[in-house]
């Protein structure tokens, strides 16, 4: 019988005395030797949280002062949205000119037939570099994305003060754009104007018209930006896929732009953002599938409804009607997974909360199938459609042939407007997700290798080793 306790003595705690006392050596072994590892991995979680905080005030708080001027944003009626509006009014007012019975300049970006122009992201880059370069220069724009379907029938002019079509210029194609008629938007399949529209095409410029190449060379496209100060061709033609803040730093130099101009640019917040928002909305076709999309998913446009964690996967080099470089292997999904997890927790999202699949692999949902997710967890735009159908709707903008491009570019808007709607996203290393966070602009995209958010200055967050996933945090960055 055990003695009874001294009086004033520490109640005895029988439970735990009793659990050591039927510990083997062995098990007790294993137990201490688990302690460290328990505490370690606490911590571990506990540095974690605090260091993607910390990456999230570094991403608020990363100025763009060193591409711009000192000044940049010290008046506080150019911050913000006071920037964005100034940038509207003169892109609207740029295009109503040209729309009217005047000679007035045009620049047009370009991708047609036959021509290298890059993939979705490098075309929206090269858009939005020929938006500011036309608006520093004082020339109207046009877009002509011809390779491999019309741009029309996926993105509409976002305003009517904005269109940016080739045939609504009059200087252009004189016969077309006095047809108002022929450019009503037609509710049947959401494609822009009609037949008489598609008759103005490139060759309708004047001849020896002007056609400056600068893919893939941000030196190219500054020199060209250079060249644009005061030349006095009506039409200039350019073909770009590069876009970074510090290279419209760099063009505004190159233009001599006014400093209270340069000082307007600095000041936006995301321009990549604003000039995609200024020349873009889903045409009708298009929006009607991003409306169903949303309905399945349980979130609104804009906000509402449940939150939604997108996830981009481009594992490369999986897919038989195009060739693309490997950049991740099927077996990384749990880690795509895993990090999706964490978003959830470190953003404590409700049960609920649904991700939206966007990859270029079949095999990879089946792969997120197998992790033992809930029923319904992931969604993917391709979901709806028979098996052997979707393998063949996955396509490359420029890598496809283009019969199988056209089949597929449904998707590729789809899926990208769908992850730059999303409340929070997991990346691979890819621009076609890092344009949709940019575009998007809701939230700090997340890598999904070490879970971390993409930031500029990543030479602070200790887990960003890889030189491909710098390099994924500064493309978001710069586009910022």
């Amino acid at each position: 019988m055990a003695a009874a306790a001294a009086p004033g003595a520490a109640p005895a705690r029988p439970r735990f005395r009793a659990f050591a006392g039927r510990l083997r050596p062995a098990e007790a072994g294993w137990l201490v030797a688990a302690v460290p590892v328990l505490v370690a991995i606490g911590l571990w979680n506990v540095l974690h949280g605090f260091e993607v905080a910390g990456a999230h005030r570094a991403y608020r708080a990363s100025a763009r002062g060193s591409d711009w001027p000192a000044a940049a944003c010290s008046a506080p009626a150019d911050a913000g949205p006071a920037a964005a509006a100034w940038v509207a009014d003169r892109f609207k007012a740029q295009q109503h000119e040209l729309r009217a019975d005047r000679a007035g300049r045009v620049l047009i970006w370009y991708c047609t037939h036959g021509k290298a122009c890059g993939g979705h992201a490098d075309r929206l880059k090269g858009i939005a570099s020929a938006f500011y370069l036309a608006l520093l220069s004082r020339r109207a724009l046009v877009v002509r994305w011809e390779q491999p379907d019309a741009l029309e029938g996926y993105l509409a002019p976002a305003s009517v003060a904005g269109d940016w079509r080739m045939a609504k210029f009059r200087s252009i194609c004189p016969e077309v754009a006095a047809d108002s008629a022929g450019f009503a938007e037609r509710s049947g399949d959401g494609l822009l104007g009609d037949r008489r529209a598609a008759e103005c095409r490139m060759d309708r410029l004047p001849h020896g018209t002007r056609v400056f190449d600068t893919l893939d060379d941000p030196e190219a496209l500054v020199r060209f930006a250079r060249g644009l100060r005061g030349d006095p061709d009506q039409f200039v033609v350019l073909k770009a896929n590069q876009f970074s803040a510090a290279l419209l730093a760099r063009a505004a130099a190159a233009l001599h732009a006014r400093p209270d101009t340069r000082r307007r640019l600095g000041c936006l917040a995301n321009p990549f953002k604003a000039a995609l928002d200024l020349l873009f909305r889903p045409s009708v076709r298009l929006d009607a599938a991003l409306q169903r999309h949303r309905d399945a998913l349980g979130w609104a446009a804009g906000g509402g409804g449940a939150p939604v964690v997108g996830i981009h996967v481009r594992l490369g080099n999986r897919n038989q009607g195009f060739a693309d470089p490997k950049r991740h292997a099927l077996e990384d999904v749990a880690q795509f997974a895993e990090c999706a997890r964490y978003v959830e927790r470190y953003y404590q999202l409700p049960a609920g909360t649904r991700w939206f699949l966007a990859s270029d692999s079949p095999e990879t949902a089946g792969a997120f199938a197998g992790l033992g997710l809930a029923a319904g967890k992931v969604f993917g735009a391709l979901d709806a459609l028979p098996a052997a159908l979707r393998e063949a709707m996955i396509v490359h903008t420029e890598k496809s042939k283009r019969s199988d491009a056209v089949r597929g570019q449904t998707y590729v808007f789809l899926e990208h407007l769908l992850l730059a709607e999303a409340d929070y996203l997991v990346l691979s290393d890819s621009g076609y997700g890092a344009t949709a966070a940019a575009w998007g602009g809701k939230t700090v995209p997340f890598h999904f290798r070490d879970c971390l958010p993409l930031v500029k200055p990543v030479a602070e967050v200790r887990h960003f080793r890889a030189r491909a996933r710098q390099q994924v945090a500064e493309e978001i960055e710069t586009l910022n």
